[in-house]
């Protein structure tokens, strides 16, 4: 990796762990539900992670399941739609999205920023149906 690509690399970093800081100590979180979308705080991330984006390392996503009022698994939600096992494409105010399955991660409550909205109910089952099958059979064409 060239230096200058370094080094906005590791500043990126230095900015991520001073949010990341901020969100550890947060006394309390908002309430949460299954089935919505939400902008969470997701950080710098590693390789082929799903990062989060601008100065927040903020990025969509979607709560597939609440474990309890602190931790969540979520499926990060992008723009660049592929057409894929891994992907789930949707519509969500006149925009198409997807979901990207194989980034399915597991989420504290304090990551949470704003709620986007709910996500389509058929939709929703649809996607836990996806992501079970992407568990016990892998990927139809790899």
């Amino acid at each position: 990796m060239p230096e200058t690509e370094t080094n906005l690399t590791l500043q990126r970093f230095v900015e991520w762990t001073k949010i990341k800081v901020r969100l550890h100590v947060k006394e309390d979180s908002p309430y949460f539900h299954e089935g919505e979308m939400w902008w969470v705080c997701l950080g710098s991330n590693i390789g082929y992670e799903e990062d989060g984006k601008n100065a927040q390392f903020e990025r969509p996503v979607l709560v597939l399941r609440k474990f309890n009022k602190h931790m969540f698994w979520a499926i990060p939600i992008t723009s660049r739609v592929q057409n894929t096992f891994f992907h789930y494409k949707f519509k969500h105010n006149d925009n198409i999205n997807a979901l990207h399955l194989t980034q399915l991660k597991l989420l504290s409550s304090n990551r949470l920023l704003r709620k986007l909205g709910p996500f389509p109910k058929d939709n929703f089952t649809e996607v836990r149906q996806k992501i079970c099958d992407l568990i016990q059979n892998g990927p139809e064409n790899p």
